[in-house]
């Protein structure tokens, strides 16, 4: 049975919904020209009349509050008033309906709650709606994790632990924006599509970066930097990668809008594009500055997030050390992994590049002693050019490391540069490279510079 104070409550809501229906319907009887005035006294002329309410009238009542109309049939037309003998008018007489009746013979033997409950739900936050088992329906997408990238440059969907599911997302909406966030949507997603106006690109990003108003367009601009630094087909177009991560960097520039719900969507495509083997199709595109804009906006998503999420910023560090401190990656993702360890600070520098950073650099003295000895070869200008290119990637990783050893040096004061380095060893290995990167300038480092 019901509780007293449930029955209670629930007595007045009824109670308080009827009456508000009835007085609506009657208002709505009042304005139209259905049924006929009734008598309220067994037809004594002088008695009080009044209209008789239809259910086509309740129906527009509950139409009018937005609540879902009656699906009942029709018990007939409502009665009229006739003319008896004498020339007073009569009504017929209403049958009376017995609810507990009606309940028992029209409820198709479900039986009424005898207690109320709630059930919990999630809220759509900003378009975005995390899939419940029991609410079900609608295609839903599972969201990208951070996780290690395999040999190929690719993120693996999921992290370490295998049985813990990924928050899912429905699909988004684009007839929910308004005509001028869609506008402006089609006009930002065009002009980093293309690569001919780069004056409206520039444009574009900075309104981006200070436009506060965008905050409905986040899961949709998510999207479309994550699905176009996750396109393999995409990684070879170098400046159409670039423009995406700077897309990226304008929208963690933008202290209007939050990203919290859709970060992890970015995540692992820009530090694809920071550790990946292949991000050019030829000599013309420029993948080192692609992995170092990559890696600073990775190093600025963990600065203003960082302190949101506590495993973000080791994560993206994890990632980035075991993929750059790798004798077996190429010298791309070495590279791209070493700038964006470096940019990280001191301490990361301190932690994961210095240990190794002198057997790095052996052997890549070695590896160019060896290619400047050997002569030329019986291949022609294909060798020459691959010659070139693994010259350049050797070159190319040495001043990422001297990079992030000046960021060390300059910043760590020389009593704690005492206790956690070997100086001598280093100037063994290093030689004079180091000279311009002490903090404190002597003659003869002025007379080197």
């Amino acid at each position: 049975m019901m509780q007293a104070a449930s029955h209670s409550t629930l007595s007045d809501l009824v109670t308080g919904h009827l009456t508000a229906l009835v007085r609506d319907a009657a208002a709505v009887n009042r304005h139209s020209r259905r049924g006929g005035r009734v008598s309220a006294a067994g037809g004594q002329a002088s008695a009080k009349r009044r209209r008789l309410v239809h259910q086509d009238d309740v129906n527009l009542a509950l139409s009018w509050r937005g609540d879902d109309v009656l699906h009942v049939g029709s018990a007939g037309p409502p009665p009229t008033s006739s003319s008896g003998e004498g020339g007073s008018e009569g009504a017929k007489t209403s049958r009376r309906v017995d609810l507990n009746e009606y309940l028992r013979s029209d409820m198709g033997g479900i039986v009424p709650p005898s207690e109320l409950g709630m059930t919990v739900r999630w809220l759509a936050v900003e378009g975005v709606s995390p899939a419940d088992e029991k609410a079900g329906g609608g295609d839903v997408t599972p969201a990208l994790l951070l996780g290690d990238l395999g040999d190929g440059g690719r993120a693996r969907d999921g992290d370490e632990d295998d049985g813990r599911e990924s928050i899912r997302i429905r699909e988004l909406q684009h007839r929910l924006l308004s005509e001028e966030l869609r506008l402006y949507y089609s006009r930002v997603t065009s002009a980093v599509s293309s690569p001919d106006d780069p004056d409206g690109t520039a444009a574009a990003l900075r309104s981006v970066a200070s436009d506060t108003g965008i905050q409905e367009l986040v899961p949709f601009l998510s999207r479309f930097v994550s699905s176009g630094l996750g396109s393999r087909r995409n990684l070879v177009r170098t400046e159409y990668c670039r423009r995406l991560v700077r897309l990226f960097d304008a929208m963690l520039d933008n202290r209007g809008v939050h990203l919290d719900l859709h970060l992890h969507q970015m995540l692992t495509p820009v530090s694809t594009c920071v550790v990946a083997r292949k991000l050019s199709d030829g000599p013309r595109g420029d993948h080192w500055a692609l992995r170092n804009e990559a890696g600073a906006a990775l190093v600025k998503a963990c600065r203003r997030y960082g302190t949101q999420y506590a495993t973000m910023k080791p994560r993206v560090v994890r990632l980035l050390a075991t993929q750059a401190l790798r004798h077996d990656r190429p010298r791309a993702t070495q590279y791209g992994g070493i700038c964006a360890l470096g940019m990280f600070g001191p301490r990361a520098v301190d932690a994961f590049l210095l240990p190794a950073a002198r057997g790095y650099w052996v052997r890549w003295e070695e590896e160019m002693d060896e290619l400047s000895s050997s002569g030329p070869t019986p291949g022609g200008r294909g060798d020459a050019a691959s010659k070139a290119a693994k010259m350049n990637e050797l070159s190319m990783c040495q001043q990422a490391m001297l990079d992030a050893m000046r960021v060390f040096l300059q910043e760590v004061s020389p009593a704690e540069q005492a206790g956690r380095v070997d100086g001598e060893s280093l100037s063994d290995v290093f030689g004079e490279r180091l000279i311009p990167m002490l903090p404190e300038r002597s003659d003869y480092m002025l007379s080197v510079l």
